[in-house]
Order: structure tokens, then sequence, then C-alpha cells
């Protein structure tokens, strides 16, 4: 979970912006994306250190055998305010990018964002129609037999220091 606190001004615009640029279609989000960096003279370039993977980084990722490569839609929108036809273009163009990219096929998605409101019934059957064989939502909890495939738990890691962390697995796992 999110610290309740905003340590800078950036922090308490990006929460404040958050809620409404999600909840916005691809194009829109693009569109007041776009004037917001207008408005504050600002290019779309990530820093560095913010930046999304390359696609040769992602192959790269996938060739080790430790990282399983999954899919997450193509635009990161949320799912359940789209139409399904919609829905399954994002599920199914992200499966084919991602397969071409590192040669294999991509068996797992994450719904974006992942909450129980951002992905609907309607959403696992796609997915699943898509050959999936399992799907990450964002909740927590330990994923444990009876556990649906397509619907399951996951602890959010964050940018922990390696005490915060170590509390973190104790208080998750450490019956």
């Amino acid at each position: 979970m999110l610290d309740a606190a905003d340590p800078t001004p950036r922090h308490a615009i990006y929460r404040a912006l958050h809620p409404l640029l999600r909840s916005l279609s691809p194009a829109q989000r693009a569109a007041a994306l776009a004037q917001l960096q207008a408005w504050a003279g600002v290019d779309a370039t990530a820093r560095p250190t913010h930046r999304a993977l390359q696609p040769g980084e992602v192959a790269a990722l996938a060739v080790g055998g430790l990282v399983e490569v999954g899919a997450h839609t193509v635009n990161h929108p949320v799912l359940a305010a789209l139409p399904p036809a919609v829905q399954r273009a994002e599920i199914v163009e992200s499966q084919a990018r991602l397969s071409a990219l590192t040669g294999r096929p991509v068996t797992s998605f994450s719904y974006p964002y992942g909450a129980p409101g951002d992905y609907t019934a309607e959403t696992v059957a796609l997915v699943r129609e898509a050959g999936f064989t399992c799907a990450c939502a964002n909740f927590a909890g330990r994923v444990e037999p009876g556990v649906d495939p397509f619907a399951l738990p996951r602890f959010i890691v964050r940018d922990w220091d390696f005490a915060t962390f170590a509390s973190m697995l104790e208080a998750w796992f450490g019956d």
C-alpha cells in the first residue's frame, strides 16, 4: 500500500490526477497527458531511472528462464470500463506482441490496476479464451490450493530497504 503522506507536492498532484486519468480511454488519457505536459512545459521523455523496458531488454529477460514475461494489455486501461470487443483486442494484442518479441508462448496475464472492480467475470472469460493459464489481480493474499488461477492474489513489493522488505515477508508468510 502506498504511504498516505505525500512527501512532495509532486506526489500530491500525482495522487490527485491518477484516479481521474486511469478511468479515461487510452486516447483520452493520451490527450489529457499531452495537455498537462504542454501546460507544464515538459516533454514526454521519461527519466532514465523510470523508463519502460526496451523490446530487446524484454526479450533478454525471457531468455534467461528466471523471469516469466506475462501480458498486461497494450494501453493499460481499466478493462471493466471497456466493451468486450475492446477488452479482447487489448488482451490478445498484448499477448501476440509479447509472444513475437520473446519467441515463446505468453501464458500469464495481469489485470491493469487489478482491483476487483477493474475487471469483470467477462474479462476473466476473455483472458481464458485467449489461452492464458492464469491471471494476477492486485489484492493481497497467498496463492493456496483452491485459489482461482484467474484471480491470483499477490503482495505488492515496493522499493524498500532490506529491513523493511524482511519485515514485510515476515508479516505475509511468518505463520
